[in-house]
């Protein structure tokens, strides 16, 4: 888990059975001014099709090394301090704090590894709350899935998600396309001990 304070940031690396705390001295405004960075390099950057369809255009470009140079000063601020923590672990739970939403951490990878991002070496999730991890498979009689996936219809491979988890978990309830409203989510919320 992830706490950014305005001239820290605090990682809690939790497992089976031990609980670590790493303070990382970082101004908020510097480590913000990073990940807004990064953001909007991916969210204007041309897709594969249009970086490649010209053969006298470059591949790499100013702006992939730009990427590059982010990504690692990401890696060595929320991951190269714990990653003696993180040696033998299959899956990793990213529970992320203010800018760090608006993070990809599973592109993080260290400049001199290019090509070994995270998600090459972890199942990696998200979630926005620490209680999730409290709840034991022992003490969970069944679980109620309710799945939401591609509201606006821009997103065909999170609807294929959500249609597979319903597979996986059959007493679950998914709301696709139209059907995925605030409203009927709200009020379906209480019958699910899934989200």
């Amino acid at each position: 888990q992830y706490l950014i304070s305005p001239n820290a940031l605090y990682i809690f690396i939790a497992g089976p059975d031990s609980v670590v705390a790493r303070e990382i001295p970082v101004r908020k405004s510097d480590l913000d001014q990073k990940v807004l960075a990064l953001y909007n390099q991916i969210k204007h950057r041309p897709s594969g099709t249009q970086r490649t369809i010209h053969r006298d255009v470059p591949v790499e470009t100013a702006q992939d090394a730009d990427i590059e140079i982010l990504i690692d000063e990401l890696y060595q601020l929320l991951i190269a301090p714990i990653e003696t923590h993180l040696e033998g672990k299959e899956t990793l739970a990213i529970i992320p704090n203010g800018t760090l939403n608006m993070l990809p951490f599973q592109i993080l990878m260290p400049y001199e590894n290019r090509g070994l991002m995270l998600n090459s070496r972890f199942n990696i999730f998200y979630s926005n709350d620490f209680s999730v991890f409290l709840m034991l498979p022992d003490e969970i009689e069944q679980f109620n899935l309710l799945a939401i996936g591609n509201a606006d219809e821009s997103l065909a491979f999170a609807e294929d998600e959500v249609r597979l988890l319903s597979g996986i978990f059959p007493d679950s309830e998914i709301l696709i396309r139209r059907e995925a409203t605030k409203s009927r989510m709200n009020a379906l919320l209480q019958g699910y001990n899934i989200l």
